[in-house]
């Protein structure tokens, strides 16, 4: 009796507002809701956000063919969140291109593409003129060399797991003026970040991931506009080099680093000399990176995952 009484207290609420509420379902959830009364039969069509989540090899099929099913379905003409986390983006590409060029002419504006399976999904050309994103979160995705980027509403982008070459940047830089934010995790393939863009604030860069060949491993950042930056990574082979971040406010830089040798073997085998000058070189960093922010209002330094022998 409990339950239908709170039922009926539900269903005295605006529909408008129903469908805010189902909108925060994924869309299997949302399109459960259908079963709840007449009055909920439609409602989940409705919503302005769009979530897709399958995380299983054996649901993908018959998640695929229950998207196609929804979006058929829907009948709100606005989509405000496209979100993604899919057991394989890439395996379903054709699919995952429909769905994108479903909720790009409704004009969304905001994207989040996540894959359980580390296979590389290649952005399809719809996408990269998408005059209404203003949030853009991708995972395992790379750009299409000959692709022009113009996201002129763009204002936050993340980057995780994506192969970035010196080309794609400029073009992502140029293509975005709005943007605001700019945080990169995991991403390799590029030398030098110039960002000459006066709205871009925030920069953050996270795991910095360098292809393992001989050379050096340095990133030069140009970023004379940039007013809170985050840097953290592994020092053993890369290191970023601030070149001009003379607007900076803020920043933290967190350093990985990883010295698990014993000491014995440290000795016998003439790899003490190498933990010493591993160390120097960390010390080295934190003087230059200390230099080179010593007009910051706010700094923190700090190290993660500490393991030496001595």
């Amino acid at each position: 009796m409990a339950d239908e009484e709170t039922l009926d207290e539900i269903n005295k609420l605006p529909e408008s507002l129903l469908v805010q509420i189902i909108s925060l379902l994924p869309i299997k959830d949302a399109f459960k809701t259908s079963l709840v009364s007449k009055k909920w039969q439609h409602l989940w069509t409705c919503t302005d956000n769009v979530v897709l989540l399958c995380n299983k090899h054996s649901e993908a099929e018959n998640f695929v063919s229950f998207v196609d099913y929804a979006f058929a379905q829907r009948s709100s003409s606005k989509i405000r969140k496209f979100y993604l986390d899919f057991w394989s983006i890439a395996r379903y590409s054709f699919n995952v291109k429909q769905w994108l060029t479903y909720v790009i002419e409704n004009q969304v504006e905001d994207i989040k593409l996540e894959s359980v399976f580390s296979d590389m999904y290649t952005l399809p050309q719809v996408l990269y003129t998408c005059s209404s994103l203003r949030t853009l979160s991708l995972s395992d995705c790379a750009f299409d060399l000959r692709a022009v980027i113009s996201w002129k509403s763009l204002k936050k982008l993340k980057l995780e797991h994506v192969k970035l070459y010196n080309e794609v940047i400029v073009k992502l830089l140029s293509g975005c003026p709005a943007l605001e934010s700019l945080e990169l995790s995991l991403f390799h393939s590029f030398r030098r970040l110039e960002i000459n863009n006066p709205n871009l604030k925030i920069l953050k860069l996270k795991d910095i991931w360098p292809e393992y060949e001989e050379g050096d491993h340095t990133l030069e950042i140009v970023a004379p506009y940039i007013q809170h930056l985050e840097i953290s990574s592994d020092i053993d082979d890369f290191k970023c080099r601030l070149v001009d971040v003379s607007s900076l406010v803020t920043a933290e830089i967190t350093f990985d680093i990883r010295c698990e040798s014993d000491i014995q073997d440290d000795y016998e085998y003439g790899e003490f000399d190498k933990c010493c000058n591993y160390h120097r070189a960390f010390w080295m960093l934190v003087q230059d990176y200390l230099h080179k922010l010593r007009h910051v209002t706010e700094l923190t330094i700090g190290t993660w995952f500490v393991e030496v022998y001595y």
